[in-house]
Parts: structure tokens; sequence; C-alpha cells
């Protein structure tokens, strides 16, 4: 089964999940067992990290819904900014644990958590933030496919139903596109056979259909569909008027 972008995403979460887990098992303390860094201190530096996880993916959903940025580049930019925070974390935690060894004989009383105490906790924390992340984005998600449900297009029933029935498809949703008197109506279907998402464009007038397949996720075949409406200002150029879409 293929990807879907929301795969690919909790991907991402899972790495940094993983990668924050190896970090916690590394926190150190005296012989005595005692963890360097306190529970409270712990439970501090993961707030302002996952804090600024979840800026990290409010700015991604809010750049996915406005459509204007190629979802693969969004995605491989939130990765890179993910990586970018875990090194930010593991500084701080360094920092933190030079600080208090470089103090050990004045903090004595500050060391009195346990390092297993601490890890159980860090390690809680994290799953809690992961989950809460994953499932905003998995609604997220679902929100973006349930704009394909909707009929924006408004393709008459009779070239619907023999689009579908020539192309064993499903129509998910579509908008029109006006070029002066013509209407070119652009639909994102899936494919029954190959179980695929497809863009096609359909011109009743010239009883044309160009057909592009191949799209594994719905959002790239509308993301792909929404390049007739990214066109607009060039075609108003070539034709001389304003088109309405």
């Amino acid at each position: 089964m293929a990807k879907t972008k929301f795969d690919n995403i909790q991907e991402s979460l899972n790495n940094h999940d993983k990668q924050l887990q190896e970090i916690i098992k590394e926190i150190k303390g005296t012989p005595d067992g005692k963890s360097f860094i306190t529970k409270d201190e712990m439970s501090s530096m993961l707030a302002d990290h996952f804090k600024e996880v979840k800026d990290l993916m409010d700015t991604y959903m809010k750049q996915r819904e406005q459509n204007k940025t190629s979802p693969i580049e969004l995605a491989r930019d939130l990765n890179n900014k993910l990586h970018d925070t875990l090194d930010k974390f593991i500084d701080k935690i360094q920092d933190k644990i030079q600080e208090i060894k470089d103090a050990f004989t004045d903090r004595k009383d500050h060391i009195k958590d346990s390092i297993s105490d601490v890890k159980n906790l860090a390690q809680m924390k994290v799953r809690e933030s992961v989950l809460e992340i994953t499932d905003k984005m998995r609604d997220f998600t679902q929100k973006i496919d349930n704009k394909l449900e909707q009929k924006d297009s408004t393709l008459p029933k009779d070239i619907k139903d023999g689009f579908e029935k020539a192309y064993n498809a499903k129509i998910l949703g579509g908008f029109d596109v006006k070029y002066g008197q013509d209407t070119v109506h652009i639909v994102i279907a899936k494919d029954k056979t190959k179980n695929e998402f497809a863009v096609a464009g359909i011109d009743p007038k010239n009883d044309s259909i160009e057909y592009k397949g191949g799209f594994a996720d719905p959002r790239k075949a509308l993301s792909f569909a929404n390049q007739a409406k990214l066109t607009k200002d060039e075609i108003q150029k070539d034709v001389g008027m304003e088109l309405t879409i």
C-alpha cells in the first residue's frame, strides 16, 4: 500500500520519538544513582521542546491549507526543522548536566531525583506529547481529505456518469476553469481498477478528455489539479481577458 502524506509525517514523528528516547537513555548522574537533572527541570525542557515542535506542525498545516508550496517540499522542510529542534534539545541537556557538574559541591542538595525516575518521567512526557501531535495531524489530514468530497464542479450528470463508466473511476470532486466562453471541468477521481487517483480535464464542448493517472495520494492529485488555477495569470495575459475560475 502506498504511503500518504500523513504516513510520512507520522514516520517523522515516530523517528523523533525514537531519537528522544535514545537521548533519555543516556541521562547521567552520580555513582549512587542520582540524576544530575531533576524531574522538574526535565519536564520544563521537554515542555519547551514540544512547544517548538507543535509550532512547527501548526506552520506546516497552515502552509498545506494554503496549497502554495509542494507538499513534498513542506514535508522535507518539516523534517529538517524537527532535526534542528532535536539538536537544540541535546545541547540543552548537555549544558544543564555540565552546569551541575561544575557546581557539584554547592548543589548536592539539588541532586535528589533518581536517574530511573527522571528517565521514566521523560519517556512518559515524550509519549504523551507525540500522541497529542499525532492526533492533531490525523484530524488535519482528515479535513484535507474531506475537501475532496466537495462537489465544486458543475459537471453535468450525464457527462459525469459517462466518465465514471468509461474510466471505471469515481469522481471525488473538482472545479471549473473558464476560458472565455468555454468551460473545462477539472476533476479528481479514484481509479477503481488500479486503486489510485487521477486528474482529468473534461471539455464537453469539444467532447475531449485529458486523463492523468498514477497518483498514489489524493492530495498529490489535488496539488496537480490546482496547477490549472496557478497558471491563471499567465493564461489571462495570453488571451488578453480576465478569466473566471
